[in-house]
């Protein structure tokens, strides 16, 4: 073989043990972790959120969305010294659609903060950021 055959197959090794062992050492040391947590956020908040309607035995939820999140200075705030045991934080988000005060079925966007912590039960955060937009009340007062 030339010289330049055996060095294009020296450096292609190379450059793939590179991607190889970069790639495994992000995964391994946690730069890159797997969504594992998102069925148990999504059902934590969504039980928050029937918790609070005036209805919650006839809610339906649409268009949910579940991310690892960061804690935030709100989050730092709200759960006091309990952050420093925060394993995991997840925000949840949707639609839920229920009964309104009037009967009649009504529709509330949500917002929701699910927390997982070493040692102690999870707890979930819920905002309605527009929960009367239609002067129709959803949730309890």
């Amino acid at each position: 073989m030339s010289r330049r055959v055996v060095m294009s197959l020296v450096v292609g090794a190379i450059v793939l043990t590179i991607v190889v062992v970069s790639g495994s050492m992000t995964y391994w040391f946690g730069l890159t972790r797997p969504a594992t947590n998102t069925g148990p956020a999504q059902t934590m908040c969504e039980d928050a959120v029937k918790h609070n309607l005036l209805a919650p035995s006839n809610a339906s939820f649409r268009d949910i969305y579940a991310k690892k999140d960061r804690l935030s200075e709100d989050d730092n705030v709200w759960l006091g010294t309990n952050a420093e045991h925060v394993k995991e934080v997840w925000a949840v988000g949707g639609e839920v659609e229920s009964p309104g005060a009037s009967g009649s079925s009504s529709t509330a966007a949500f917002v929701c903060r699910a927390y997982v912590f070493d040692g102690q039960p999870p707890r979930a955060t819920v905002n309605f950021p527009q929960v009367d937009e239609r002067g129709q009340l959803l949730v309890r007062p």
